[in-house]
């Protein structure tokens, strides 16, 4: 062995001991925090506005008990395949028909795109800043279309739920 491959070996065997001590770590099972507030749980049943009349869905809303956080979950079926689709949160049901929403209803997704699997299902979950249950009267799920690239014009409303009815 020659004194570069044996100082390259004596730099590595501490960083594997390092590397395989981290690794039995994350196969530990994961224990949520004690104690904190309670979660509560409201369920929104989405239905089909016309597109694809099979369609169904459901949305939980969730927040904590004190009123600091806040998540919205969001299962649908029988959806195009492959299709996009962005979650908006409406104010009023008379604004589904409105030509144009403003684009802070849209729910954030990040980085991530919201595309119906093979079967046509998509789930989604996120955290948001704000209370989902105070001031917005709708839930849509809309198909992006070329002309909407992800916002309000253009799209097609595929599903629909009045938070009023939460469950």
């Amino acid at each position: 062995m020659t004194v570069g491959r044996a100082r390259l070996l004596w730099l590595l065997l501490p960083l594997t001991a390092v590397l395989c001590a981290s690794g039995a770590g994350a196969l530990e099972e994961y224990v949520p925090p004690e104690g904190g507030p309670p979660w509560m749980l409201g369920k929104v049943y989405l239905l089909a506005t016309g597109e694809a009349p099979e369609a169904r869905g459901a949305a939980a809303i969730l927040w904590t008990q004190d009123g600091v956080h806040h998540r919205l979950q969001l299962y649908a079926k029988q959806l195009q395949p492959g299709a996009q689709y962005s979650v908006w949160l409406l104010r009023s049901a008379e604004d589904l028909n409105e030509p144009g929403v403003d684009e802070r209803f849209r729910v954030p997704t990040g980085r991530v795109r919201l595309i119906a699997d093979r079967d046509g299902v998509l789930a989604f979950a996120t955290n948001l800043t704000f209370a989902v249950r105070d001031g917005f009267a709708a839930i849509v799920l809309r198909r992006d279309t070329e002309a909407s690239r992800g916002g309000w014009s253009g799209g097609i409303n595929v599903l629909c739920g009045l938070i009023a009815d939460i469950d």
